[in-house]
C-alpha cells in the first residue's frame, strides 16, 4: 500500500500542491516508510514552532535526504 506524499509537506511546512511535488511512499517496506516521515514531517513542524529551526531549513532536510534528517532526531530504526 502506497501513500502519494508531498516531497514537502503540505500541511506542516507549505509545500507546493503540485505534481512535482508528489512523492509516493510505501507503508509496508522495511525499514523505511511513510509512517516514519510523517512522524519526520510532524517533528520539524514542533521544532519550526518552537524557534528551533527555520521553515528553508526544514524543508531542505526533506528534500535532501529525510533518512538523514530522520536520525538526527530519533534512532535508526
Amino acid at each position: 500500500m502506497y501513500e502519494r506524499k508531498f516531497q514537502e509537506a503540505k500541511r506542516q511546512l507549505g509545500g507546493a500542491d503540485e505534481v512535482i511535488n508528489l512523492w509516493p511512499q510505501a507503508y509496508g517496506t522495511s525499514p523505511w516508510n511513510a509512517v516514519l516521515k510523517d512522524k519526520l514531517e510532524n517533528r520539524l513542524h514542533k521544532e519550526m514552532c518552537a524557534g528551533a529551526i527555520t521553515l528553508k531549513q526544514a524543508r531542505g532536510m526533506l528534500v535532501a535526504d529525510w533518512r538523514e534528517a530522520y536520525k538526527k532526531y530519533y534512532p535508526a530504526p
